[in-house]
This record gives C-alpha cells, structure tokens and sequence, in this order.
C-alpha cells in the first residue's frame, strides 16, 4: 500500500507540472504580440481641388495636382485622398501611405527646387468625411480653406511634411516621428474612413511655375496608384484564451482532489 501511495504521490506531482507548464505556455502566448495582418489598401476615393475652377471636379483624372500659387490661390491645387479601413483589426501597428510623382505637363522649371509637401488627416467624424469623389471641388471640399494656397481649416490635423527635389519622386509617408499616420489611423470610428489631405507649401514663382502631380487610382499603371499600407494587429485569440481557462480549471480540480 505504501508504493501505491508513493506512486499516486508522483503521478500527482508529475500532472501537477504539466498543467503548471502548459499554463506558463498559455500566459506566454497570450502575452505575445499576435499575429499581424498587413494590408494594402486602394484609395477608396481621390481627386484634387482647382482654385481657378472652385466648382470643377477632377475626380476622373489619371493624375491628383498639387500646387501652392505664387501669392495667389486661384492657381493652387490641392489633393485629397479618402481610404476605407473597415475590416481591418483596431490595433493599428504601422501605418505609410505610398505615392508616385509623376510629370504633370504643366508648367515650367521646378527640376532644381526642394519642394515641400505637407500632409493633413481629416479628424474623425467630421461632417465632410462622406465627400463624393465626383463632386468634390474647391468651394465645397471638407475643411478647405478657399482663400489660402495651401492652408486647411482646424478640422485637419497636420501629419508632417516631406521634401523631394524636381518634379518627380517615389514617396513613401509616415508622418512626423513615422507614426502620425499610425496614429490618425488608429483613431478612426465605426464608418472606418480616413482622408489625407496633400498640399505644396512651397511656392511657384513665375519662372519656376511647375504643377506637380501623383498618379491617381484612375492611372492605368496599378502599380502606379495612391496606395495605403497598413499592419494592424487581431484580438487575442479566442481559444489560446479558452485553453488557458481549461488548464486553470483543470489545475484546480486536480487540487483539490489531493
């Protein structure tokens, strides 16, 4: 009797550090980062504001202008670019929006000239956030200040700015520090939209009058197009949370059998 005790004793001692074991494994994997799902995201809509033509829409264009008028802003254009998050996780990891400058046409100089170029989020839950790509123009986009070349009213936040040099460039954003994008995105309500908002803060003096350009989702080259990437992470999962729960129930049965 006294070695079926003894042997009960480390039967029990030994299931007792299995469940102990298979618990850490539990606590450890619920801890860890999760699984992150990368997504690359079309612009759900895009096109840009014209001040010398405050009721024309250029939502059909190949290209989305950019310009900051020299001391007026009848020649200003100014981007805007709407992306849809919804089935995303709401943990937002990183967050970088892709475009590509390319030759617009218009315009002379500007091939030696830094350029700078600011970038604005559309704070949440703004009334204009529903904008049509189709309708959108220089008296009626969201926050659009009509009588500034590159100026935004308060409901756009600025994410940073970035410079190139000449008229062409492959830009890859993350905003200031290289989370502002990150972060407006990771900020977002039910309907999941986000609009970025790209003006030229540099100005165009009359020899150097150049209208740069990005190749809108309307450009024919896809790999061309205003592209939105984006690492968001899951809940934790539900049954590494179930199986934790099982082997703390388990542990304590086992216990209190002793």
């Amino acid at each position: 009797m006294a070695d079926d005790g003894r042997a009960n004793e480390m039967a029990n001692r030994g299931a007792v550090r299995v469940i102990a074991a298979i618990a850490g494994i539990c606590l450890l994997a619920a801890a860890a980062p999760a699984w992150a799902v990368l997504a690359t995201l079309p612009a759900d809509a895009d096109s840009y504001l014209h001040g010398n033509v405050p009721t024309g829409n250029f939502g059909g264009s190949s290209l989305v202008k950019v310009k900051n008028g020299d001391d007026t802003p009848i020649f200003s254009r100014k981007a805007y670019l709407r992306y849809n998050l919804a089935g995303l996780p709401p943990a937002i990891r990183t967050g970088s929006l892709h475009f590509e400058f390319v030759e617009s046409g218009e315009g002379m100089g500007g091939t030696t000239i830094d350029w700078t170029f600011e970038v604005f989020g559309l704070a949440d839950g703004n009334a204009g956030e529903t904008w049509n790509e189709t309708t959108i123009n220089w008296n009626n986009a969201p926050e659009n200040n009509t009588t500034d070349g590159n100026g935004l009213l308060a409901g756009a936040t600025s994410l940073g700015t970035f410079t190139f040099t000449g008229r062409t460039a492959s830009v890859d954003f993350t905003g200031t520090n290289g989370v502002a994008v990150r972060n407006f995105l990771g900020d977002r309500d039910a309907n999941d939209l986000a609009t970025l908002i790209v003006v030229r803060n540099t100005t165009a003096p009359p020899s150097d009058n150049y209208v740069h350009s990005f190749a809108s989702s309307e450009h024919t080259t896809p790999a061309l197009q205003p592209t939105l990437y984006v690492e968001a992470v899951p809940e934790p999962s539900t049954l590494v949370l179930l199986i934790c729960g099982l082997v703390s129930l388990g542990r304590s049965a086992r216990c209190g059998g002793r």
